[in-house]
């Protein structure tokens, strides 16, 4: 049975079409990888190895999400997560390599910036070749000082979730978030990389109950700030 996506970009054609090729849509092999990701799967095609490998760097997170799937797990359970240990990420990489990867994700469903060697995976996997290394992240971690080493490390796109426009909403479904704190790294971040090709910036927002009356008040305030918005 075939899903539909659960996110969709509110940008205009032509925004679209801008950051394809502000992606590496000019670039052979972003034809290829973006070909493979949109078509295998419409044709039941697994290929000889994934098309994009999803590499959850930590299990952990520092929020409590009311739509978050770690809100109704036990105590005990949330405990159980880990960091992954760096040389086992170095193996995957390196498989990853070897078999010509042309892209990876540094997250799943927890938080980046709670791995301390989080940089060094972004430098690691830039340093063997693969040609889009993607993150996301709550942002509340974000010091200019990570800001600053990820941009050297050469991390290609960074995604930041913020489900609110108001201190209230936000906090009242990201809890444990400080609406001010996140908004200032945030947009501290997007001081720091300037004009700044990458990483190519992506802010999301999930719709829910708490929210949608916020949606548009969202797509305008990031439109402009940001690269996309989903």
């Amino acid at each position: 049975m075939r899903g539909k996506n659960n996110w969709q970009l509110r940008e205009p054609l032509l925004k679209k079409i801008s950051n394809f090729v502000k992606k590496g849509g000019t670039a052979p092999w972003y034809w290829n990888y973006r070909y493979k990701w949109n078509n295998y799967p419409k044709s039941y095609n697994v290929g000889d190895f994934p098309t994009e490998v999803i590499i959850e760097t930590t299990g952990n997170c520092n929020l409590k999400c009311t739509m978050c799937f770690r809100a109704y797990l036990p105590k005990t359970t949330r405990a159980m997560f880990a960091k992954m240990d760096f040389n086992l990420y170095k193996k995957i990489i390196d498989e990853c390599k070897e078999n010509e990867i042309a892209a990876i994700k540094l997250s799943w469903r927890g938080e980046v910036l709670l791995n301390k060697h989080f940089v060094e995976m972004v430098k690691y996997a830039k340093d063997a070749g693969i040609k889009e290394v993607s993150a996301l992240s709550n942002a509340t971690l974000l010091t200019p000082e990570i800001g600053r080493d990820l941009l050297n490390a050469g991390l290609d796109q960074f995604v930041f979730s913020v489900d609110g426009t108001t201190k209230e909403t936000y906090e009242r479904i990201r809890i444990g978030g400080n609406y001010e704190k996140v908004m200032g790294n945030i947009e501290g971040f997007l001081r720091l990389k300037g004009k700044n090709k990458k990483p190519f910036t992506r802010i999301q927002i999930t719709e829910i109950n708490e929210n949608k009356d916020e949606i548009q008040q969202f797509i305008d305030y990031w439109r402009g700030k940001v690269d996309e918005v989903a």
